[in-house]
């Protein structure tokens, strides 16, 4: 191994599972990740499993059910441990971040210098009541009510109230419209995608891939889209920044 492999603390190849796979010569740190390559913001880890039989092993099972998008380009990622496998999305979010500090300071713009650097120095604030994922459901299933024709005052259950409740809906939808915008899927054709879905399930709770909850959680999501995109003065609407999502 190369001494700027060796200081990488992840290797990443690919395996043509419909060829022949030497599977003693493959790169091996102990801990493999199989994952769907594709855009770091979507990149969907299917399994992390310890030594090359269970790499094996698992990739057959997969094979035989038909659960990898493509077996002659399959992703996988090696590590000491798993702590070691990357985070693509973290590590996109930093290199934007970066990148962008860098341009600020090739502004000499020292109020927005100074606006960098109190926001590294805030120690940011305790997660709301919206972060639960018992009380992203009840939004959910609030914005499926209002979407249906009913008022806030009827549709809001106890223990909140309908002021509350706005405060809440508002931050809800305004944190989906975001992501939608982000992710470039601000067609509700687009949530359906399985990367998608997945994504809206784990940010905002939406169960999209459910066949009993489906329509529900569709509804409501094309209500808090609306709600969310209402929030920008259409003049300012912001352009998506990533072009549409696809399979590399």
């Amino acid at each position: 191994m190369s001494r700027a492999k060796a200081l990488q603390k992840y290797e990443a190849f690919f395996l043509n599972l419909d060829g022949t796979v030497p599977w003693d010569k493959l790169p091996n740190r102990g801990v493999f990740a199989v994952e769907e390559f594709g855009s770091p913001w979507m990149r969907h880890r299917f399994f992390t499993v310890v030594g090359v039989e269970g790499l094996r092993g698992t990739l057959e099972t997969y094979t035989s059910k038909g659960m990898l998008p493509d077996p002659s380009h399959v992703y996988v990622l090696t590590a000491a441990s798993e702590e070691d496998l990357p985070d693509p999305a973290r590590e996109e979010v930093l290199r934007v971040v970066l990148s962008g500090i860098e341009r600020i300071k090739g502004w000499e713009d020292k109020e927005a210098l100074r606006k960098i650097r109190s926001a590294l120095e805030r120690k940011g604030k305790k997660p709301g009541v919206v972060a639960s994922a018992q009380n992203k459901r009840r939004l959910i299933d609030l914005l499926a009510e209002l979407a249906s024709g009913k008022s806030l005052k009827e549709s809001v259950q106890k223990p909140w109230k309908p002021p509350s409740a706005s405060a809440l809906l508002s931050r809800f939808c305004w944190d989906f419209y975001q992501d939608c915008i982000l992710f470039s899927c601000e067609s509700s054709e687009n949530w359906t995608d399985p990367r998608v879905a997945r994504l809206l399930n784990d940010r905002h709770g939406f169960r999209l891939l459910d066949a009993r909850l489906h329509a529900h959680d569709l509804s409501a999501a094309k209500e808090a889209y609306r709600r969310g995109k209402k929030q920008v003065p259409e003049t300012n609407w912001p352009e998506a920044r990533f072009g549409p999502l696809r399979q590399c």
